[in-house]
């Protein structure tokens, strides 16, 4: 109403479950419809665990990711998401949890290659890892970030597990055909037995969105 009677301003905050975000809706995107996915995924992590965000928006992953003791590396190359995460840390996670949340303004390609590298590089190689690709329309293809990345001298215990969303034409066969395309920019085959997959709401008859998460395939080493 505001904006109709003539104020010109999209800066805004929305409420998710006791957390505030603010926002501009002129420049980032926002779904209030992907609160219950958000809580969804983050109560699969565990304290301690790192969180690696490709595409993290305000912050609607990364916050409660952060708030509940996981070590959060958000990205996001829209520079105006990456200012209003930033600030949405500073709004909902307390002082000393903030040192836990590191934001980039990269390149979801050039962010994954460096964490990786960087990970490799930290005495004692890597720990548990969870990576979220929350951009349906194609996220998929973003798997190339993966490939000729792993160095088997360097890495240890188990690969990230990647949580994957992706639109589909239908519910039965939504995980072969997000695997496939995953498959297809990684260069090796991930197993339809080492995945799970969760619908998250129907976009558009014949387009329902999906979350397709796996273990990396042992393949990635090199």
């Amino acid at each position: 109403m505001e904006i109709i009677a003539g104020e010109p301003s999209y800066i805004t905050e929305v409420r998710q479950r006791g957390l505030r975000f603010r926002l501009d809706y002129s420049a980032v995107y926002w779904n209030s419809r992907l609160e219950t996915e958000h809580q969804k995924l983050v109560e699969t992590f565990a304290p301690g665990e790192e969180v690696w965000d490709m595409f993290c928006g305000i912050g609607p992953f990364a916050v409660p990711a952060a708030l509940k003791g996981c070590k959060v590396h958000a990205n996001d190359l829209n520079p105006d998401s990456y200012k209003w995460c930033k600030e949405n840390i500073k709004i909902n996670v307390p002082a000393k949890l903030q040192e836990n949340v590191v934001c980039y303004n990269q390149d979801a390609r050039a962010f994954i290659r460096s964490r990786i590298g960087a990970l490799q590089d930290e005495p004692g190689g890597a720990r548990r890892v969870h990576i979220v690709a929350n951009l349906p329309a194609s996220a998929p293809e973003f798997m190339d970030a993966f490939a000729n990345v792993f160095n088997r001298g360097a890495w240890s215990g188990g690969l990230p597990v990647m949580h994957l969303y992706a639109f589909s034409r239908s519910a039965e066969k939504a995980c072969a055909e997000v695997l496939d395309r995953a498959s297809a920019a990684l260069g090796t085959e991930i197993p339809l037995a080492s995945a799970s997959c969760r619908e998250v709401r129907l976009v558009a008859p014949g387009k329902l969105m999906v979350c397709v998460s796996f273990a990396l395939p042992q393949d990635v080493l090199c």
